[in-house]
């Protein structure tokens, strides 16, 4: 069998760049301040707070698969809230229903190295990245390496096709748990050092 390997590119009306909407966060290009947001010794205002929380799950996220294609600004994309005027549209066009929400897109730089992603946060030596979402960290435990047991690559493996597995390789798939045991390990750092409110938000 032969592999192609192609980008899907969907289309959604109404999903804007987060930094354009009601969730925004101040950011500057290419500068790595709003790491500060995730220093529990700065912190954040009570009213970054859901941006912020929905930044760190990608982080999460991102730094298990290795995904190092996202910021702030790069592929964090919102449903709705669109607050600059090229948002406008006209009455024909549809508008996302309800009050506005995170879309979860765009992994397409995923699953290339072992390495942890290099620009992310979550990866630098003694990082105080310290806020993190209770409920995706409550699965991760879940997942975490345990007597010789590897759970996310147990779980993972017999989900690849076989005809993708070689596109990816099996040390690439398997470099996820070495991750996700160390990005755990940086939890509990940050809980010794930090209450359980500070560190695991909601």
């Amino acid at each position: 069998d032969e592999t192609l390997g192609v980008s899907v590119q969907m289309w959604s009306l109404d999903v804007h760049h987060l930094l354009d909407t009601e969730f925004a966060i101040p950011y500057r290009a290419h500068n790595a301040s709003w790491h500060r947001y995730f220093d529990p010794s700065i912190g954040y205002p009570t009213e970054l707070s859901i941006p912020i929380h929905h930044i760190s799950q990608l982080l999460t996220f991102d730094f298990i698969i290795s995904n190092g294609d996202r910021s702030p600004n790069k592929n964090n994309y919102v449903a709705g809230g669109c607050k600059q005027r090229r948002c406008l549209r006209t009455r024909k066009q549809p508008w996302h229903p309800g009050p506005p929400d995170f879309v979860y897109l765009d992994h397409g730089m995923s699953f290339y190295h072992t390495a942890p992603p290099r620009d992310s946060p979550l990866a630098k030596p003694n990082a105080p990245f310290c806020v993190f979402r209770r409920p995706i960290i409550r699965r991760l435990l879940e997942l975490e390496s345990r007597a010789g047991h590897h759970p996310l690559t147990e779980e993972l493996m017999p989900r690849v096709p076989q005809a993708v597995l070689p596109m990816l390789s099996r040390t690439v798939l398997s470099s996820c748990q070495t991750r996700l045991d160390s990005l755990l390990r940086q939890v509990r750092r940050c809980l010794e050092r930090w209450p359980a409110d500070t560190v695991l938000v909601p």
